[in-house]
């Protein structure tokens, strides 16, 4: 069972001494998506473009304009709800001038 659910908003994220960076993941590094599949192998699919929420969908959501790459929950970090990102942050320092 994954720590994981359906909707999740997720930054790729991993102790890169325990697991060291190869091959091509290392151009996931940083980029924050959201949570579209959450097997029962224990990966976790996440779409790093638009999702919407559709009820009648299997899961819950559907994927727009986007491919779902699959990780390991060692290298996810969960982004909490109402967190604002590295954009939003700074926008509202702007506007704060």
């Amino acid at each position: 069972m994954s720590k994981f659910k359906i909707g999740d908003r997720v930054r790729v994220e991993r102790d890169e001494k325990e697991y060291p960076a190869r091959g091509t993941w290392a151009d996931y590094r940083g980029k924050t998506g959201t949570v579209v599949i959450a097997s029962q192998f224990g990966e976790v699919g996440v779409a790093f473009k638009a999702v919407k929420m559709d009820p009648t969908a299997p899961g819950g959501m559907v994927r727009q304009g986007s491919d779902t790459t699959f990780f390991l929950p060692h290298e996810l970090v969960l982004i909490p709800p109402g967190s604002r990102g590295r954009k939003d942050r700074a926008r509202a320092a702007q506007e704060a001038r």
